[in-house]
């Protein structure tokens, strides 16, 4: 996108903000996504700078807290390239006040705190909007491939929160870490566990899909 294209949309955003200030956490993701560099199958998209010094900037100002990386950052690190615009942190309810200490300046909706870090936007969301997180965040491993150590939830966890989510690229999310990670078994308990009978039928389709591309 040009910079004179890419100003005019910040107008318009700044715009549609006062109109609706209820979307502007997906406003701002857009406009994040229009002035990323063009993804390549060369390279992944955490090499992009900003991302890079965002997540060292989390790892230093949250040591000794628990969190956990998740969304498309955390899907690159079981599957392959993903692109993403934006960085998702889940962490527990008990440090959702560090957070807005830390990073101030940042807004809020009833599921997730957002701010911007070194550039990059940030979702922080915390345990009790999802009843699993304690366990995704105690189990989560530590992953070094974005220039720094920071913890990322196993690939079962993961599907979790993008069943929750249920977006079309969430759903094609699900697909993809089944397809490379031998976690049906895992997810499927999970699934069964902390979801209805109609989302499980949503998952087996989605295996199935996974499994023969149907």
């Amino acid at each position: 996108m040009t910079n004179i294209k890419l100003r005019r949309l910040k107008k318009l955003a700044k715009e549609l903000i006062k109109i609706a200030p209820f979307l502007s956490h997906d406003i701002e993701t857009l406009i994040m996504g229009a002035e990323l560099k063009p993804h390549t199958a060369e390279g992944r998209i955490v090499e992009d700078g900003r991302f890079t010094k965002a997540l060292k900037k989390i790892h230093e100002s949250l040591r000794g807290q628990n969190y956990a990386l998740i969304g498309g950052l955390a899907v690159q690190h079981w599957v392959s390239v993903r692109p993403t615009n934006d960085i998702d942190i889940v962490l527990l309810a008990s440090d959702l006040i560090d957070v807005k200490t830390l990073f101030p300046n940042g807004s809020e909706t009833a599921l997730v705190y957002y701010v911007k870090i070194e550039g990059t936007l940030v979702d922080f969301m915390h345990s009790q909007i999802f009843p699993w997180t304690q366990d995704a965040i105690k189990s989560a491993v530590q992953k070094s491939d974005t220039g720094t150590s920071i913890p990322v939830v196993l690939p079962e966890y993961l599907i979790l929160y993008k069943m929750h989510a249920a977006r079309q690229r969430d759903l094609e999310d699900v697909k993809d870490l089944l397809k490379n990670n031998k976690v049906y078994g895992k997810a499927r308990k999970l699934v069964h566990q902390y979801f209805t009978p109609e989302d499980l039928e949503d998952f087996e389709q989605l295996a199935r899909e996974a499994e023969f591309g149907v």
